[in-house]
């Protein structure tokens, strides 16, 4: 399509395209940027001219609100398309956040609800509905939300079907009264941004799934299913049961005006210790100071996209609520009354004879993301809740072209219910959504409202992929796990234990190797027990673990300079007592004579304390001598991880103090002592640590009876954040972390079923790095290719020539769980 020439506008590259128009990125004569939505050549049909400058007259009627997107101009370009200058918002959409990270911290997503309620307020209060609220419609840039694609907006009290049955507006946002023949009215717009914000908090609408719906099943939910409660997917109380109420079926039972719901919201941030979201414009309704709007509303029908044949049947439109007195800000006190308005008739069921045509977006080629929890964050040494921003910017998305296709014969509404599904009934009678405008910075939009045939899904490259290598099955069908990896100037090499059950004792120490062609089972130790870490220094290995006996555990070391020709080595320090244990073994560059530091627990006094020795040689080919390093109170605990570079060493693990497990992170700094570099966490163990940059992240687990997830960001002076990661089940860990292609930071993990102890699946999280350590967030990876119907435990994570791989283990058909190898690959 060529690009437009429109005078006193320099036009640059295309940002967005939808069904009937496009968006420019441009500048104007000031130098300022726009964003320019030009009306496709081909697109002649009145009604579509007529759709286009009825959003052109809405936005126009609402300008100089904070929280709607600007116009500027309109016209008609040098070849004849009409076009409209809008304010060019350079953050993205809520759409395009959700797609680069995933779910959204509660306190951010509860200052968008805020700033949209007022666009909403005021929209109303000027009369208009907006009847697409959906996170594609929602702008962010610094600290403001901007509502934007007032495309298929229209007057209150102005009839908004006139195709029988028809309905406008997107599929997993459209209000269950819709679907039963009542009119759209405003709290239809608070039950849109009910259902955005509850896809920010968990990446996901509630009535859509990872699986391809088909559109029956999510009317069906619409109808029919409560949202899951977002309190069990550690969103605040408050908040979950709020959204509660505003997803109600009934719409008398939501908040009744968007004044309302802001003040709910209001309520929710003083409950849980933040200042209250104010928005500095007042919210009292805009003069509709010409008749533009009203023309542009009111003579051109309310028409479905594309137009579908009119039966001539008609709908009983309801009255519309009153709108409250306008107020001159949302955040108020309390004990302030809220105006209510008398809300309309319960929502009835739906004739039997009705024909509901809905649309279905297709086919997303995005793997990457999961259904997940909002991020808890809390400062280091300090309570309460992480702050929260949304200004950092989002790439613009490709999306899948849009295909226009013609309804489909029509069937009663009453066999949608029953759950008509499958090729073998022979079409459903679908009234279609009115196709939805993009936004004036994101790409096509996601959930497009068009038409489409289904589909099969398209042919996507799995990002979570197994290795299947016959190295990891040995000895054949055995159980297995990898513990740790290292790279090494030929591969990587890996250490865990394989044998005929899961435990320590039915199982011995094994190590395998990887390179770019193979993997191989290069060792496996005769005596019971397994290898839990491995370093390589310049030189050679040092791979440490446990042996286990009838009754006692043993540390163990191995060294050598290479797999095959690995030799035990031992020392008073870690053998010879029941409990001991080495954890983790990494090469320490401080050391002069090419040494590694090691962790684990050693008993002393018949107490399994917190173990950490330096292991050097003195000369060369002499046996390595191990140096006990004293940290730690002298109660019980274990270091299960250890971090080192040129500056600094980073240790962590947990200690009983007073009877509550206490997240210890010793930091090592100028080769001296090994002091807390932050205040113990109770009830937490750290598995991982890692040093990134100038940031320390460790990671782990917390709780009492239910463990989640858990990741600290800091710097080296202890300040940081505390964060809760996103998990798709109740209980989880975190067990390594690496950083990889350059300057990304990964975790690897895995969730339970509370409901079934003895499941795993894989967990993968990625930190979307901010400007400052307190506005860091966690994103979840390659979620559709980890299966939730098979154990997985993913428990290291290393790169090796541009790939990423991560070991475990995993369970075969035969109900054998064998140590388990997959590469990952990350969208850029």
């Amino acid at each position: 399509m060529a690009q437009p020439t429109i005078r006193g506008y320099s036009i640059g590259e295309r940002i967005g395209s939808g069904g009937f128009a496009s968006v420019y990125l441009a500048t104007d004569e000031s130098g300022r940027e726009v964003a320019i939505k030009v009306l496709h050549d081909h697109t002649s049909n009145p009604s579509d001219l007529r759709r286009f400058e009825r959003e052109r007259a809405t936005m126009r009627a609402l300008n100089g609100h904070p929280n709607i997107v600007a116009i500027y101009d309109a016209g008609t370009a040098d070849d004849e398309r009409h076009f409209t200058v809008l304010e060019y918002v350079s953050g993205g959409s809520v759409r395009d956040r959700l797609a680069q990270g995933g779910a959204l911290h509660w306190a951010t997503v509860v200052e968008v609800g805020v700033q949209i309620c007022a666009a909403l307020d005021v929209a109303h209060r000027s009369g208009v509905l907006h009847r697409d609220v959906k996170p594609a419609n929602i702008l962010l840039e610094d600290n403001t939300a901007k509502l934007s694609d007032f495309g298929i907006a229209r007057l209150i009290g102005q009839s908004q079907v006139t195709a029988a049955q028809s309905i406008i507006g997107t599929l997993a946002y459209t209000p269950p009264e819709v679907f039963h023949n009542r009119p759209f009215d405003g709290r239809g717009d608070i039950y849109q941004l009910g259902i955005t914000l509850y896809e920010m908090l968990l990446g996901r609408a509630p009535f859509t799934s990872a699986a391809a719906d088909n559109k029956a099943m999510i009317i069906r939910r619409i109808l029919d299913n409560p949202a899951p409660p977002l309190a069990q997917f550690d969103v605040p109380l408050e908040l979950s049961n709020l959204l509660d109420e505003v997803l109600a079926k009934d719409p008398a039972d939501r908040p009744q005006t968007a004044e309302s719901f802001a003040r709910r919201l209001n309520e929710v941030e003083r409950s849980l210790g933040r200042t209250p979201t104010t928005v500095g414009n007042d919210t009292q309704s805009i003069d509709l100071e010409t008749a533009s709007l009203q023309d542009a509303v009111t003579e051109a029908p309310q028409e479905v996209w594309p137009p579908v044949e009119d039966t001539g049947e008609a709908l009983t439109q309801a009255a519309e609520p009153v709108a409250p007195a306008p107020s001159s800000a949302f955040t108020v006190e309390p004990s302030a009354p809220t105006p209510e308005v008398a809300p309309q008739a319960p929502v009835v069921d739906s004739p039997p004879d009705a024909n509901i045509t809905v649309a279905e977006p297709r086919p997303s080629s995005d793997t990457s993301l999961l259904p997940k929890s909002s991020r808890q964050g809390m400062a280091l040494g300090t309570p309460g809740p992480a702050p929260s921003s949304f200004d950092a910017p989002s790439p613009v998305r490709q999306e899948p072209a849009i295909v226009e296709q013609k309804p489909r014969s029509r069937w009663p509404w009453i066999l949608l219910v029953l759950g008509l599904i499958g090729a073998a009934i022979a079409g459903v009678v679908i009234a279609q959504l009115t196709a939805t405008d993009t936004d004036p910075v994101a790409d096509s939009d996601p959930d497009p409202v068009v038409v489409v045939e289904d589909e099969p899904e398209p042919d996507i490259a799995r990002q979570f992929q197994p290795l299947n290598d016959d190295a990891f099955l040995q000895p054949d069908t055995a159980h297995g796990v990898i513990f740790d990896v290292v790279r090494n100037s030929s591969g990587l090499t890996m250490v865990g234990g394989a044998g005929d059950g899961e435990s320590s004792a039915e199982q011995s120490p094994v190590v395998w190797t990887l390179d770019s062609d193979e993997a191989d089972m290069q060792r496996a130790f005769e005596n019971g027990g397994r290898l839990w870490g491995i370093g390589v220094t310049n030189t050679e290995f040092l791979a440490v673990g446990d042996t286990a006996g009838p009754g006692e555990t043993d540390g163990l070391a191995v060294i050598g300079g290479r797999a095959a020709t690995f030799r035990e080595t031992t020392d008073p320090s870690f053998t010879g007592n029941s409990g001991d244990a080495l954890v983790v073994s990494v090469a320490d560059p401080s050391s002069d004579t090419d040494g590694f530091l090691v962790g684990g627990r050693r008993t002393s006094e018949g107490t399994e304390t917190l173990g950490l020795w330096s292991v050097s040689r003195p000369t060369a080919g002499a046996n390595p001598e191990w140096t006990s390093i004293p940290v730690g109170s002298g109660n019980e605990g274990s270091i299960n991880a250890i971090a080192v570079n040129d500056e600094i060493g980073v240790a962590v693990g947990w200690e009983m103090i007073d009877g509550v497990e206490m997240g210890v992170f010793l930091i090592r700094r100028d080769n001296g002592d090994w002091p807390n570099l932050i205040r113990p966490f109770p009830n937490t163990r750290f598995h991982g640590v890692a040093i990134a940059g100038d940031r320390i992240i460790a990671v782990g687990e917390s709780g009492t009876n239910t463990r989640t997830p858990v990741a600290i960001v800091a710097s080296s002076d202890g300040t940081g954040w505390f964060h809760q990661l996103p998990i798709r089940a109740v209980e989880g860990v975190a067990r390594d972390v690496a950083e990889v292609q350059g300057d990304r930071v990964l975790i690897v993990g895995d969730s339970t079923d509370p409901d079934n102890a003895g499941s795993r699946t894989g967990a993968i999280w990625e930190l979307l790095a901010r400007d400052e350590v307190s506005e860091d967030q966690w994103t979840t990876r390659a979620s559709t290719d980890i299966p939730d119907d098979v154990f997985t435990e993913l428990r290291a994570i290393s790169e090796f020539e541009d790939t990423i791989y991560i070991f475990g283990r995993t369970e075969l058909e035969n109900g054998r769980r064998p140590a388990g190898a997959w590469t990952l690959t990350l969208d850029s």
